[in-house]
């Protein structure tokens, strides 16, 4: 009996660190960076040793901007887990946010030779070279994506889409030799 007693009081405890951890997450996103500080906080106190709440530590340095030292935890964070997806991503997102989105593409490129089966980062990675306009090299990640999950009509979709942007942007240049065209169709 004391067993259960003790097992629901640890349930509540860990709803309630989760509920700091998900407060303070969306406090960052309404700019609240008061409530999400006292959270972090509170968190820090709890688990000072905690790679999680060192990860929400780094994101309220994100929103505040101070994009700096936000990589700084980022990458100290992940020369102890080099694995942390998702701390991976938010250096994708960090570098994005700052506009360099050639940045962000070496960052998910890097990561993808080591989480190849993420479908949500090839399909970042695609809709960053389209806003690149790198049609060839985004009609590449939708081929891994068609490849690794072919029922997926989105990314059918998605790869028609791209090869017609492609061709379009081929057609709208002056003087495009048709031989050039037909190689498009060619593999």
């Amino acid at each position: 009996m004391e067993l259960g007693l003790s097992k629901n009081y640890s349930d509540c405890n860990l709803v309630e660190w989760t509920l700091y951890e998900q407060v303070a997450v969306a406090a960052m996103d309404c700019q609240s960076l008061d409530v999400a500080k006292d959270c972090v906080n509170v968190l820090q106190k709890k688990f000072p040793e905690s790679k999680r709440v060192g990860r929400l530590e780094a994101m309220l340095l994100e929103a505040k901007g101070s994009w700096g030292e936000a990589e700084k935890a980022y990458s100290s964070l992940l020369e102890d887990n080099p694995f942390d997806q998702v701390v991976h991503k938010r250096r994708v997102a960090l570098v994005k946010a700052q506009g360099n989105l050639s940045g962000a593409i070496d960052l998910l490129n890097k990561y993808l030779e080591t989480f190849m089966a993420d479908h949500d980062a090839w399909r970042e990675l695609a809709e960053i070279y389209i806003s690149l306009q790198m049609y060839k090299q985004a009609a590449f990640c939708y081929e891994e994506l068609i490849l690794s999950q072919p029922t997926v009509p989105l990314y059918h979709l998605a790869y028609a889409d791209v090869r017609n942007l492609f061709i379009s942007s081929i057609l709208s240049q002056p003087a495009v030799p048709w031989i050039i065209v037909s190689s498009c169709f060619s593999k």
